[in-house]
């Protein structure tokens, strides 16, 4: 058996609203990547307040659901929130095994973000939210494609190369528009699943476009870059100046000679960014051997390598 506690919110202002963990939005607990997918709400809190919050569960014997624990964090951010970040969770419930949970207490005037979610990613199951507060507010839902525009391109490794070089690595041109304030982009690197694999991803600013980064990355050429990961995934979130000249992405995946597929996600917060991925070098390989050396800048004795550049057009 169970038993519940009713409390009275005299006069304040309430709100109600149903949703659900479908298919695209059932995306689990939030130290998971797929977290991202969870239903959003923007709820803007219009003074400093008390509230109250519930996330809850239809009754079970009116409405079918799979989910068992659940959890709910509030955000708070003045752009729509797709990477967990400690840093701005205001309120966060633990997941537990139940049909309620529920947070009291004062926040400030602001702009913040509820994402209910459940422990067990792909979990269907609709949901209640139940918002009070003594202060006016709105909360709606919203979706990410009306905050940020995303670009996607699936490359390969065939061999990758060292880590923070450029050479046999996959490589992204991005050009962001001219903006009056820094561009909000992040970047996703999805690799095939290995234990062996670790990826780092670097941004840096090109001074030609078109270019390849070639030989190792300089440090002083890296704008940012994210964590050194073991898995298959890696997440870079960054603002950048927009402008003409445009920035290479450069996944690098480690050991060194590993096949996999390179899957980059990049969302910016304005639209008609591009992202193209810039063609590899090709390359040539020779053998040539000294049956006796000659002497330094003399070509008699030693080995002579033709290079052929054909003609472009031809």
């Amino acid at each position: 058996d169970t038993a519940h506690i009713i409390k009275q919110f005299p006069s304040w202002n309430s709100s109600l609203v149903t949703g659900e963990w479908d298919a695209a939005s059932a995306g689990g607990p939030y130290f998971e990547q797929p977290w991202a997918n969870n239903p959003r709400y923007k709820v803007i809190l219009q003074k400093d307040g008390h509230v109250f919050i519930n996330l809850v569960l239809p009754d079970k014997r009116l409405a079918h659901s799979n989910v068992e624990t659940l959890s709910f964090h509030l955000l708070s951010a003045d752009y729509f929130p797709v990477r967990y970040d400690k840093d701005n969770v205001v309120v966060k419930t633990p997941y537990l095994i139940t049909d309620s949970v529920s947070f009291e207490g004062e926040l400030s005037q602001g702009t913040y973000w509820l994402v209910p979610s459940v422990y067990v990613p792909n979990v269907l199951g609709s949901f209640v939210i139940r918002f009070l507060s003594d202060s006016p507010f709105v909360i709606k839902r919203e979706f990410l494609n009306k905050y940020w525009s995303q670009q996607s391109i699936r490359s390969l490794w065939k061999s990758s190369g060292e880590y923070q070089s450029g050479e046999d690595h996959p490589q992204f041109e991005l050009q962001l528009p001219p903006s009056p304030e820094p561009i909000r982009v992040l970047v996703t690197v999805n690799v095939d699943k290995d234990d062996s694999h670790c990826v780092i991803v670097f941004v840096c600013r090109s001074e030609v476009a078109g270019k390849r980064v070639l030989g190792v990355i300089k440090d002083d050429c890296v704008l940012v870059k994210s964590k050194y990961l073991i898995g298959n995934s890696v997440q870079l979130e960054c603002q950048l100046p927009g402008g003409d000249l445009p920035y290479v992405i450069i996944p690098c995946l480690q050991p060194e000679g590993s096949r996999s597929q390179c899957n980059v996600d990049v969302l910016t917060s304005v639209p008609n960014a591009s992202l193209t991925e810039l063609p590899m070098w090709s390359k040539k390989s020779c053998s040539a051997s000294w049956t006796h050396s000659s002497t330094y800048q003399d070509s008699t004795g030693n080995p002579q390598i033709e290079l052929v550049c054909p003609i472009a057009g031809q």
